[in-house]
């Protein structure tokens, strides 16, 4: 069940599409194979870049200082424990050049830690997150595209927007429901090329989410923003998050925020989480479907029996009938039967009520001819 209302003091910046450099590169590389295979090029980059570079917006320069001086210092042990109070889980491919400013960014918003799903990835992208890994801000797990066997062929998604069927990421994301639940507070949905921050109300991420009562509120829904080229043509050497700054002019899509008290499995959707108190309700309104079905299904046999019966009992009367009772006469309507019937007839003279008066030899016909 998803959240009807977008958060108004959360937003998420989605840079999909970036440079054409960016772009080119994708179509290359996760264009051509996994789940994603066809998505780079279903539509063109321009068809994006028009929409998408409509209007400016700078809300999140705000932290590219911060950010700039977080990514320079050495790192140091992760000493928040569990269940840690937000955490982010996230399957990529071919991310190299944006994970450590990605990762970085989300432990200034408060996160303290990452599922990451490594979807076969090259060995490079193990010495960017090493580091990460040995000082306890990571957890990796090697999701091949072959996890996607595990599932019946008439359940997988044969193209990438096929979304009433499994993807490897699906089950991804089911998998960190069914295994890793009882380690957070809060889980976040986001892929490496969204950046997600609070409102100037808040000083960061973590802020933002403490004012929600973790009683009541199943989850979050926050909007997701696209932004454009910004006209580049080139990658830029400086910060994602410095580098693109136009975007479309409101809104398009969200992603969620959920609360692990609320959250059920599955939950595989790639922006939503499934929460229990919904969940329950879907479930008794399937189940009352079901029954509405089942109870028509058996009324319409019952109906269909008693159809048939009805009409083998006709068929035994019809022959009964044939067997026992003479045919009926049928009448002789040709002109020598006509005939015979008028011969046959006695003459009956008409009376009214003059005839009395008559002599007995002169009488009036019926039509009083």
């Amino acid at each position: 069940m998803k959240l009807s209302k977008d958060s108004e003091i959360i937003f998420l910046n989605h840079y999909k599409c970036k440079s054409l450099e960016e772009w080119k590169h994708k179509v290359r590389t996760v264009n051509n194979y996994g789940y994603m295979r066809g998505k780079w090029v279903d539509k063109p980059f321009e068809y994006y870049d028009r929409s998408d570079n409509a209007v400016k917006n700078t809300e999140i320069l705000r932290f590219v200082p911060p950010l700039r001086k977080k990514m320079a210092e050495p790192l140091t042990p992760n000493t928040c424990d569990k269940p840690y109070f937000m955490v982010v889980v996230c399957m990529f491919r071919e991310e190299d050049p944006y994970l450590k400013e990605w990762i970085d960014f989300h432990r200034l918003q408060g996160v303290e830690h990452f599922y990451l799903y490594d979807n076969e990835n090259p060995p490079s992208t193990m010495s960017i997150l090493r580091p990460y890994i040995n000082n306890g801000y990571v957890t990796l797990i090697h999701w091949p595209d072959s996890v996607i066997e595990t599932v019946a062929d008439r359940e997988r998604r044969q193209k990438w927007n096929s979304y009433g069927k499994l993807s490897t990421q699906n089950l991804a994301f089911r998998h960190f429901t069914e295994n890793y639940l009882s380690e957070f507070r809060w889980a976040i949905k986001i892929d490496v090329d969204e950046f997600m921050y609070p409102s100037r109300k808040y000083a960061n991420l973590r802020e933002a989410i403490e004012s929600h009562s973790p009683e009541t509120v199943p989850g979050i829904r926050v909007p997701r923003t696209n932004f454009g080229s910004n006209g580049l043509v080139k990658k830029p050497l400086d910060l994602v998050i410095n580098s693109y700054l136009r975007c479309e002019v409101k809104p398009s899509d969200h992603k969620s925020i959920g609360n692990s008290k609320f959250i059920a499995p599955p939950s595989h959707s790639a922006h939503n989480f499934d929460y229990q108190r919904f969940k329950e309700k879907k479930d008794k309104k399937e189940k009352k479907k079901k029954e509405k079905k089942e109870k028509k299904e058996k009324k319409e046999k019952k109906e269909k029996k008693i159809k048939a019966e009805r009409g083998e009992k006709k068929g035994g009367e019809r022959e009964n009938r044939s067997t026992s009772e003479p045919s009926p006469v049928v009448p002789d309507r040709s002109l020598a039967g006509k005939q015979a019937h008028l011969t046959e007839k006695p003459y009956k003279p008409a009376t009214n009520a003059f005839s009395k008066f008559l002599p007995k030899h002169i009488h009036f016909g019926i039509s009083g001819v």
